[in-house]
């Protein structure tokens, strides 16, 4: 211990001066010290007001001269008794950095390095004295939340986790904050070493250490971390830094930390060999006391004197617990007013090689979700990225200006998410979000959900309309929509798929007009319906059917009753048709209808349903309807064949035109009457029956007759006119002549006989142009055949 007459204590806070009774000061490593002193003063009513808040020195002398310097500010202050001439105080005395655990804030740093970070809020919170130490390159952070942390437990979290430690240096007038990345350059002790002399005796020449024990302790030998990326999914960020300096215990002591709060390999790196460090900070310690008062945490120094020669080497102080005590001559209460002087303190030492670090801080946790507003720039309603995330604006962030700059990108939860297959709803500006953390991490937010609000209001308004559930979109720049609706009012249920553009719809079940508009019935079943085009496209068939198949009791392309039509419509055509060919009529060929039949048949051969079957898939369209089918237009209806146009009735066909009726043939026309009449009637024009090529027949079993009602019968030829019986007698007229053969009598009976000169009737000529379509037809063949 120092000598009493060389040694002495004051205090000035804001330039009063105190006696000093007694000290205690606390003092550390990324630790804030904290000062206690009994103090006296001649003077039983001071101003608190000048000395709350305000710097205070407290000086330790040794010789007359200033050996340490302790600088800070009054964070308490308190009178005690007052004696014959003076009053007792008692003051503590803590660095500028402890009015930081006063304030707190929810607050968002955006693409800063720690120590970017460190020196805002320093400079913000008035901590004007400040000494950064960086050696090393501190990635930025992308996001990072101030969440309702203390300013100075948030610096000191974020500073371990980047591998900082703190400490103080202290002048007679203030006292600096030092932040550091590496405690090898925050200095080393000047002057001549530090002593050991464990055995004082009288008066001590130098202050020195009085006693030296020093312990290893087993602790993590090895640290695992891992963490996640979405952008690197497969990859594990796994880092296992493993310490040196484990010849005394084992290996194997591993440590496994997730998340590991890094995102990069250049940050999990320094992360992960913090961590062990801090895990390891009291492996090697020495405990001392002395009274030495050069010695300050931070500050190397060489140990001289120790009898244990690898002892006498560098050291550290970790932590240090400073005591004084001074007895003045004016204390008349004091009982020890005698004793002298006295300073001693306890410190924690470790090899100066070891690179320390304080154990890191625990993060805090977001326990629950919480609401957030998607923002963006200005006239817009979507800002997203690659990953459809977004940016939102927190109620607690006090600084965020409701843009895209408001915090970082987060992600989306979606309803389901896949490999370029899911769901995908991007939430849009104004909307009002859930926002979760990952392991409760402020630094993790990820949008959990929507949830609508006054200025958010549901599609339909409720609780008027709580029957229904809607997906319902918003145009971009404009207000159309389009819209998945399902409508459970009871016994009215439906469901709705509809877009604004072309009021296109497709409306299934009990149908209504729109229930906000009074929902009144307007059909059931299905409706599908557009204001512009439509088109329904089936590459391997399609069924068109009114065929009943209550509650989908059977496969999708049930078609019985359709293929039971077209056989025995097909059954009927071969009858009749082969009939016909074999009584003169025009041979009939069935194959193309029977191809399109067993299409029909096999429509849904191979389908899940009717995997066994074969010939399935044919792009054929199957229309069937019990009740008939009807077709009507104002205009035309046309109906086009590349090979066969069949039509089958079991039984009439009746064609009707208000005005003509044509039917043209490229070959043959056959009109074939099985049982009953074959009649061509012009009610008011002629009947006009040509063979411009070729022969007319006129052929019956029984009777032919001709017959004019109101005028005459005519029969002309450009040769010849023959009419034969079956018995041979003819008559033949050509070239102006008559002639009559007979095998057997000529008989002519008339009241009266007249035979006059010559005489003659012009025959009106016909004469017929080539067929274009046959002629077109042999020319593409190659034949001269027409």
């Amino acid at each position: 211990m120092f000598n009493p007459t060389d040694l002495h204590f004051d205090l000035v806070a804001n330039d009063i001066p105190f006696d000093v009774v007694s000290f205690d000061l606390e003092e550390g490593l990324s630790e804030s010290y904290r000062l206690g002193a009994e103090l006296s003063s001649a003077d039983p009513a001071l101003d608190f007001g000048r000395i709350l808040d305000q710097p205070a020195t407290l000086t330790i002398w040794q010789g007359g001269v200033p050996v340490r310097h302790v600088h800070g500010v009054v964070t308490r202050f308190e009178q005690g008794a007052t004696g014959f001439r003076r009053t007792r105080y008692r003051m503590v005395v803590e660095p500028a950095l402890a009015r930081l655990r006063l304030g707190s804030d929810w607050r968002i740093f955006q693409q800063q390095t720690v120590p970017e970070i460190l020196a805002t809020v320093l400079k913000e919170q008035g901590v004007v004295h400040y000494a950064p130490i960086v050696t090393a390159e501190h990635l930025p952070r992308e996001y990072c939340v101030q969440a309702g942390d203390t300013q100075a437990y948030f610096l000191e979290r974020i500073a371990r986790e980047e591998g900082f430690y703190h400490a103080f240096t202290h002048e007679a007038d203030r006292h600096t904050l030092v932040y550091g990345d590496r405690l090898a350059v925050f200095g080393r002790l000047s002057g001549p070493p530090v002593q050991y002399n464990p055995t004082p005796g009288g008066d001590q020449p130098e202050p020195a250490l009085r006693r030296f024990s020093y312990a290893e302790s087993v602790r993590t030998a090895r640290q695992v971390q891992r963490d996640y990326t979405f952008t690197h999914p497969r990859y594990t960020q796994e880092h296992t830094p493993q310490a040196p300096g484990l010849e005394h215990q084992s290996k194997d002591y591993e440590r496994m930390d997730y998340p590991g709060r890094y995102k990069r390999d250049a940050a999990g790196k320094p992360f992960s060999l913090n961590r062990l460090r801090g895990h390891r900070r009291d492996a090697k310690v020495a405990t001392v006391e002395g009274d030495d008062a050069r010695v300050v945490p931070g500050l190397s120094f060489q140990l001289e004197g120790h009898p244990r020669a690898e002892w006498n080497r560098g050291w550290r102080a970790v932590r240090i617990h400073h005591r004084g005590v001074q007895h003045t001559s004016q204390e008349e209460e004091s009982a020890g007013a005698g004793q002298g002087t006295h300073y001693s303190y306890t410190a924690e030492l470790i090899p100066d090689d070891i690179e320390w670090r304080a154990e890191p801080l625990p993060k805090p946790r977001i326990d629950g979700p919480q609401i957030a507003t998607v923002v963006g720039p200005a006239n817009e309603e979507v800002l997203t990225d690659a990953w459809g995330r977004v940016k939102v604006q927190f109620p607690w962030d006090r600084r965020g200006q409701q843009d895209e700059h408001s915090s970082c990108w987060i992600r989306v939860s979606q309803n389901w998410a896949g490999a370029t297959w899911g769901h995908m709803a991007i939430p849009r500006i104004g909307q009002e979000v859930v926002v979760s953390y990952l392991d409760g991490d402020p630094d993790q937010p990820l949008v959990i959900g929507r949830t609508y609000r006054e200025t958010n209001l549901p599609p339909y308004e409720l609780p008027k309309h709580q029957t229904l559930a809607t997906i319902r979109t918003k145009e971009f720049g404009a207000w159309r929509a389009s819209e998945l609706r399902f409508d459970d009012t009871s016994q009215q249920i439906s469901a709705a798929l509809m877009n604004d553009h072309g009021a296109s719809a497709l409306h299934l079940g009990y149908l209504t007009h729109p229930r906000p508009d009074g929902g009144q019935p307007r059909g059931e079943g299905f409706e599908l319906r557009t204001d512009r085009r439509g088109a329904m496209r089936a590459a391997e068939g399609l069924l068109v059917t009114t065929e009943a198949q209550p509650e989908a009791n059977a496969g999708q392309l049930s078609r019985a009753q359709i293929v039971a039509e077209l056989e025995a419509a097909l059954e009927l055509a071969k009858k009749l048709g082969d009939y016909a060919g074999q009584h003169q009529g025009v041979q009939h060929d069935a194959k193309p209808q029977q191809t399109l039949s067993e299409a029909v048949r096999d429509l849904g051969h191979g389908a899940n349903d009717e995997q066994d079957g074969s010939g399935g898939g044919k792009p054929v369209i199957a229309m069937s309807a019990p009740g008939g089918i009807a077709a009507a237009t104002p205009a035309s209806i046309g109906l086009a064949a590349g090979r066969h146009l069949d039509g089958v009735a079991q039984e009439h066909v009746q064609l009707t035109a208000g005005a003509r009726a044509t039917m043209n043939a490229g070959s043959d026309i056959g009109l074939f009457a099985h049982g009953g009449e074959l009649r061509a009637i012009a009610n008011q024009g002629p009947v006009v029956v040509q063979a411009q090529h070729n022969t007319i027949r006129l052929e019956a079993q029984q009777r032919v007759e001709i017959s004019s009602g109101q005028s005459d019968v005519q029969i002309s030829a450009d040769k010849h006119i023959t009419m034969i019986s079956d018995s041979s007698a003819y008559l033949k007229m050509q070239g102006g002549n008559i002639e009559l053969g007979m095998p057997g009598d000529f008989i002519v009976k008339a009241a009266a006989h007249q035979f006059v000169g010559p005489a003659s009737e012009k025959v009106d000529e016909r004469h017929f142009s080539g067929c274009q379509y046959l002629m077109q037809a042999a020319a593409q063949a190659g034949t001269a055949i027409v």
